[in-house]
């Protein structure tokens, strides 16, 4: 469904009357989380484990770092979820650009994707599989094989249809040049995510190494110099394949044991925490607090648009009337999230 800005108050409600394992479970179908919402309220049961320190400083409980697979499981289907989210995205700017067969190909690509979720989760875009203190669903060895082969299928043909949606040349002549944003006006702006990235702003909340990404050989955010709609393509593109190797190395480096952790306890009254995610659309900031309950007094999401619209005013000023619809497209906001 789509979401409108009553869902706020209802959310607040929820979260005062929900417990926290039915309010975890179901917050990723709002935010695209996978689970952090549960590591924030493990914060709030924990607070002692985080060591000094802002949010920055911040990290998952070291249950969630080390000691079973819950972390390498959550990532896995977060990176699947930006896949899915970014084929779709490839899918609408085909269309943008008349290319209906290719924005096509790009639905039937992402349709595999949410094929592995229905096989791992249960459900193809609203998952329910997190919980406090780990996950509900493990991924054995054979479906985690299926997931390899299911995505280097999908590398070789999306290689195909990226390569030649940038060298196109009415690809280009549509976004070189359009909706430019400087670097220093992105950082000055807040910009996150591929839009942010695609003025060389390089802030990736995946750099910072919680949970399962600390485990990974090298990352590096994807960036590009140009800030136009060209390199918003672009970044988002080469994001994609980053993922599906992401997900083919932490898959082989799952460690065998439980998937969850018992956590127990109520958060303190007034007790808070907060924690960051990179969503595909860019970073989205998670705060909780306690009221001595099972029960939270209050959970908030500031979603990535919220940070991006001002950007977006940037980008459109003084562009051409047939230059908008391209410069949101490749900007890629979620009104409906940020109306919450």
């Amino acid at each position: 469904g789509h979401h409108v800005g009553l869902e706020g108050e209802a959310r607040q409600a929820h979260a005062r009357l929900l417990g926290l394992g039915v309010l975890a479970r179901g917050v990723d179908g709002l935010s695209a989380g996978v689970g952090v919402l549960c590591l924030v309220v493990v914060e709030l049961l924990a607070p002692e484990r985080l060591g000094e320190g802002g949010l920055a400083g911040l990290a998952a409980p070291h249950e969630e770092q080390s000691l079973h697979a819950s972390p390498y499981l959550r990532v896995i289907w977060h990176e699947l979820s930006r896949i899915h989210s970014h084929l779709l995205w490839l899918g609408l700017a085909a269309d943008a650009f008349g290319f209906e067969s290719m924005s096509m190909h790009c639905w039937r690509l992402r349709e595999r994707v949410l094929d592995l979720f229905e096989k791992t989760t249960g459900g193809r875009v609203i998952l329910s599989v997190v919980k406090v203190g780990g996950v509900v669903r493990d991924i054995d060895a054979s479906q985690m094989a299926e997931i390899v082969l299911v995505l280097d299928g999908i590398k070789d043909e999306y290689t195909q249809i990226m390569n030649t949606l940038l060298t196109d040349t009415s690809v280009k002549n549509r976004t070189v040049g359009v909706g430019h944003i400087a670097t220093e006006d992105a950082a000055a702006l807040s910009m996150v995510g591929p839009f942010a990235r695609a003025s060389n702003l390089p802030y990736d909340v995946r750099s910072f190494g919680r949970g399962a990404y600390g485990d990974l050989a090298d990352f590096a955010p994807i960036t590009a110099t140009e800030g136009d709609c060209y390199a918003r393509v672009k970044v988002r593109c080469l994001e994609v394949l980053q993922s599906i190797a992401i997900i083919k190395e932490l898959g082989a480096k799952i460690p065998a044991g439980d998937i969850e952790v018992a956590v127990k306890g109520a958060p303190a009254d007034g007790a808070q925490a907060s924690n960051v995610l990179e969503q595909p659309r860019g970073e989205c900031y998670y705060y909780a607090r306690g009221n001595g309950s099972k029960n939270l007094e209050r959970m908030r999401m500031r979603t990535p648009t919220s940070q991006n619209l001002a950007g977006m005013t940037v980008a459109l000023k003084g562009c051409d009337l047939a230059d908008v619809n391209m410069i949101i497209l490749t900007i890629d906001p979620c009104i409906s999230c940020t109306e919450r």
